[in-house]
């Protein structure tokens, strides 16, 4: 199910800054459309990006209503990919991918498994599942951080701060799913959309 997002009159206030991030800030997200937060560092598109995914922490001021098209609250619904890809460098890819499970159960049962390797192979990641993170490329590494936000939130709708993995994502999922025909180019369409 594709959900748009509606921000309404947003604003943040870090503890001890001398003015807002932003305020009365108005945003919408719509449902299968990519949207490009722009600005110059420190203007507050990662604030906005951790604000809707909940990661603000309660010390700080914070105000607005943020509403989802289903009418659902955007809790838990939401995941973030932080610009750095953080995997844990001493488990391999599928445990990275697995993480939430092992964290919420103790254990990765075989059927979260089965759908993390089938995330794998849309990403165009299969065959590496027992890498470890230092072995991958930066594109690789990127689209393994990509598949555990999306095994953890069990939907395709995910945020980063930095779109150049979310667009190489989309390139393999393309390659993978959408074959270029010979000769040509491979179609415009993204796998994973905000």
């Amino acid at each position: 199910m594709s959900i748009s997002v509606q921000l309404s009159a947003a604003s943040l206030h870090y503890a001890g800054a001398a003015r807002a991030t932003f305020s009365g800030l108005n945003l919408n997200l719509p449902a299968k459309k990519w949207t490009c937060l722009l600005g110059p560092s420190g203007c507050g598109k990662t604030s906005l990006l951790r604000l809707l995914a909940g990661l603000i922490d309660s010390s700080h001021q914070q105000s607005g209503e943020i509403s989802c098209s289903d009418g659902l609250s955007i809790d838990n619904r939401i995941s973030y990919m932080a610009q750095q890809d953080l995997l844990l460098p001493w488990l391999n890819v599928l445990d990275n991918v697995c993480l939430k499970a092992r964290l919420l159960t103790g254990k990765v049962s075989a059927a979260e498994q089965q759908k993390a390797r089938q995330l794998l192979a849309q990403l165009n990641l299969s065959g590496i599942e027992k890498s470890l993170p230092d072995q991958l490329s930066g594109g690789m590494r990127q689209r393994g951080v990509d598949g555990r936000a999306v095994l953890s939130t069990g939907c395709r709708q995910s945020l980063q701060a930095a779109g150049l993995s979310r667009t190489s994502a989309a390139r393999s999922h393309c390659a993978v799913n959408h074959p270029r025909p010979a000769g040509g180019t491979a179609p415009k369409r993204p796998a994973l959309s905000v």
